[in-house]
């Protein structure tokens, strides 16, 4: 997918950025969708009309990527991995669009439903034991369904979240990297570094461990971290874990 570029125009420059975001966001195939950033990044890199159309279409694949609770849609998934590409050259846009905390909002929601979900299937099993009781945990189960919406985000998913905002939290790659780490304590955003320690993907715990030290460069946020018992998954995590995962 090597061609030469430079005497492309504008239009067709615009036009083939366009083309490749949409094959990112609705591919199906996970290697055409790799090869779409891949090639966006390269027309980036050679074009700065490349880089002036998707700076002005940030908004729109942020929204797209990071929607509102509840109007979650599948297409969520691959735009990640878009945000995830972006983020290194994009951290200002990124920061300015509030990224940190629409990140935060969707991955703390995503724990509130799996919570949710695990109560309904207690409350389900206890239900059984009677026909009045079996009744109401087909209700549940209904219930369920239309509040949920979708399933939990895959691994892949958080981890490049988490990369994310390991990137936005960094003062190598923007300014408002301080402003990013204190918007992350103010929206909860120590509570998402817990449950991605433990993760069986070492990518999500190593992109945890990272964003946590990143984000005690901030002394007000110690606390946070503390009150939230990390020093004790971090030593957890230490005496069981092996950093030499693949």
């Amino acid at each position: 997918y090597e061609w030469n570029t430079s005497e492309w125009s504008t239009n067709e420059i615009e036009s083939s950025c366009i083309t490749l975001i949409d094959e990112v966001e609705t591919s199906c195939d996970k290697e055409r969708m790799e090869i779409s950033i891949k090639i966006l990044l390269r027309l980036m890199a050679k074009h700065v009309q490349a880089v002036s159309f998707v700076k002005r279409d940030a908004e729109r694949i942020v929204h797209k990527a990071l929607p509102p609770i509840h109007t979650i849609k599948s297409n969520r998934n691959n735009l990640s991995h878009l945000l995830a590409a972006l983020a290194p050259s994009m951290a200002d846009d990124f920061s300015l669009l509030d990224v940190p905390r629409k990140i935060c909002r969707s991955m703390i929601q995503e724990m509130k439903d799996s919570a949710y979900r695990i109560q309904l299937w207690f409350r389900f099993q206890i239900s059984k034991k009677s026909k009045e009781q079996r009744n109401q945990g087909i209700f549940i189960g209904r219930t369920k369904r239309k509040y949920t919406g979708s399933s939990a985000f895959p691994r892949e998913v958080k981890a490049a979240y988490l990369s994310v905002l390991l990137v936005l939290t960094k003062n190598e790659f923007t300014n408002m990297s301080s402003t990013n780490r204190v918007s992350l304590a103010n929206c909860e955003g120590v509570l998402i570094l817990l449950p991605s320690l433990i993760q069986t993907c070492a990518l999500c715990r190593i992109a945890a461990l990272q964003l946590a030290k990143e984000i005690s460069r901030e002394s007000s946020i110690l606390r946070s971290l503390l009150n939230c018992n990390f020093d004790e998954s971090l030593r957890s995590m230490l005496k069981f874990d092996d950093f030499t995962e693949k």
